[in-house]
């Protein structure tokens, strides 16, 4: 619930987490029944508090009521509440007949006039089928849930015959409620505002403009850069989505540009198989994550720790068709080819055979590429061409790998390439949780330094969970590695116990990151001259560690961070940072 370790009153450890009171024996149905009280051992930590009827005769749960405990530590919860209800069937189990939720959420949960969304879910269930085995169809297909044709089109009078329960008046009431708000100019406004600050785009009919994050951005090579771009929605296509931008470096005067156009077959509200291809003539920054603020972020140059001074200038075009197995499961085939061209304080420069100094300017490669990524009930919020995935209890695998060609329209490499990555939430019951990543590559073939792997860094103020916050970017190159990342999050388990100090609601967690890697000597500066200050890992594990205070007025997080290894010697980075970053979480 609300990604939080909610212990069941009723798990194998219950005597580790709750309280139990006997208060009273009475008569359901006709059975005797024990009524048991129950509430956390520690009212700041993350539990139920309510009751439970048992059956005397079996010890089955009849039927539990259970809300939060009001001083845990949750955030924008004023008031959460649980009630489920199980009937006794003729083949003697007791199953669930009805689930209800109630959830009331709001900015400041302390203040109890303060305007919040109450949210309702009622689940009931009948016909129950127990002890005879279904039609195999009914097991063969790959999706969760499936849409019956004609299910979108059935009026009010079909649904009224269906339901369980008949809808109160106050249910009734939130249809109109709903039309009323939509019609309403003020919520309409505050709607929209909220959607552009989140996605960077501002809707105009079938069309979006943005991402005004980037529309104005300050970069070394570009100097003062503006851009301009857009995209189709909905609302013009369920089947198809394009965008394009332009950009213009007032100091490089080059202009650049971008587009894309993706295709679903079977419209973007049902399985996302998607044709694309796209082309961009734009600046990168290689090293940077994929968590990290873009390079034509506007805040990228106001929070930057370190010169941006090594980008490249990337011609691009990319064709690919990614297919969605079943939810949780997909692959994906791309053909590439890049141009890339340095830009900044460093060129591509190497030694050719008659020993003689050589500048390119630019460099190419073609690269067949297939992508897999497996998450085993993995549930996704679609919102139009947008999916938002959420955490998962169980690990989540993907695998990357590629194949170049040498000559194959003007490329100037021939390898191979493989990447993987497991990355999990593991919960460990009053303890929290910890986020882990473990990721590993390999590179056959000679390639330049940029095509193997720039470890990711973070020059930012700002933290990165995706990045060695502490490295600089061209700082360690490999071309086989090993990276570990792990957040362990104690969700308040130690502050809950300090006074004064538990009203706060602060959170605290370790985190450490360590990188292997090797290079080969036919890589090491061949068959480019490696820039100033770039360098393997080398025997010693690069390794950084650090401890932290989340939920700091609910949306802050701090990191303080600290450099074991390779403290001298390279010329980069610090040896100690204290990072922030924005923690929005229940």
């Amino acid at each position: 619930i609300f990604n939080k370790n909610f212990p069941s009153p009723l798990n194998p450890s219950l005597n580790l987490y709750y309280r139990y009171y006997l208060d009273d024996s009475i008569h359901v149905d006709g059975r005797l029944t024990y009524l048991i009280n129950f509430k956390p051992r520690n009212d700041r930590d993350v539990g139920f508090e309510g009751t439970l009827l048992i059956d005397a005769q079996e010890y089955a749960v009849k039927d539990v009521d259970m809300r939060f405990s009001e001083k845990g530590n949750v955030n924008y919860v004023r008031a959460f509440r649980i009630k489920q209800v199980f009937d006794r069937m003729e083949e003697g189990r007791w199953m669930l007949s009805k689930s209800a939720l109630i959830a009331d959420l709001t900015i400041l949960e302390k203040e109890k006039n303060l305007m919040g969304v109450l949210a309702r879910k009622t689940t009931t269930y009948k016909k129950l089928i127990i002890n005879q085995p279904a039609d195999p169809k009914y097991y063969s297909g790959v999706d969760d849930v499936i849409v019956m044709p004609g299910a979108e089109a059935q009026d009010e009078t079909f649904w009224r015959e269906v339901r369980h329960e008949a809808l109160v008046r106050r249910e009734e009431n939130i249809y109109k409620m709903v039309d009323s708000l939509n019609k309403n100019k003020y919520f309409k406004f505050l709607k929209e505002t909220a959607r552009i600050i989140g996605s960077g785009y501002a809707r105009i009919g079938k069309f979006d403009i943005g991402s005004i994050h980037t529309f104005i951005s300050w970069n070394p090579s570009e100097g003062w850069r503006a851009k301009l771009g857009g995209r189709t929605n909905r609302f013009l296509s369920k089947y198809i989505e394009t965008n394009a931008w332009v950009a213009y470096g007032f100091t490089d005067k080059t202009p650049k540009y971008g587009a894309e156009l993706v295709y679903y077959p079977l419209s973007m509200f049902r399985r996302r198989h998607n044709l694309g291809i796209s082309h961009k003539y734009d600046i990168e920054q290689i090293g940077l994550s994929n968590n990290a603020l873009s390079v034509d972020h506007f805040m990228t140059a106001l929070f930057r720790t370190g010169p941006f001074d090594r980008l490249t200038l990337t011609r691009e075009n990319v064709i690919w068709y990614e297919h969605n197995w079943f939810a949780g499961f997909v692959t994906r085939l791309t053909f590439l080819h890049r141009d890339v061209a340095p830009r900044g304080t460093f060129t591509f420069s190497a030694i050719n055979s008659d020993g003689n100094y050589w500048e390119y300017p630019s460099l190419q490669n073609a690269e067949l590429r297939f992508n897999l990524r497996f998450a085993f009930r993995e549930r996704v919020l679609s919102s139009d061409f947008r999916r938002r995935v959420f955490i998962n209890k169980y690990p989540v695998v993907s695998l990357e790998s590629g194949k170049g060609f040498k000559n194959l329209l003007g490329s100037d490499f021939d390898f191979f390439r493989i990447k993987t990555q497991i990355s999990h939430r593991l919960r460990i019951g009053k303890l929290g949780f910890i986020d882990y990543m473990l990721e590993g590559g390999r590179t056959w073939g000679q390639v330049p330094y940029y095509m193997m792997e720039i470890h990711t860094a973070n020059q930012n103020i700002i933290n990165d969970e995706l990045a060695f916050n502490l490295m600089r970017f061209y700082e360690f190159v490999s071309d086989k590695y090993l990276a570990f990342f792990m957040e362990n999050h104690f969700e308040g388990f130690f502050f809950n116990r300090i006074p004064g100090i538990r009203n706060l609601k602060w959170r605290e967690f370790i985190i450490n990151k360590i990188l292997l890697g090797e290079l080969d000597p036919a890589n090491r500066n061949r068959p480019l001259i490696f820039p100033n200050g770039l360098t393997s890992v080398g025997k010693i594990p690069y390794w950084e560690t650090g401890f932290g205070i989340e939920n700091i007025f609910k949306i802050l997080r701090i990191d303080f961070i600290y450099r074991v290894t390779y403290r001298t010697g390279t010329g980069f980075g610090q040896n100690w940072a204290i990072k922030p970053s924005l923690y929005l979480r229940f």
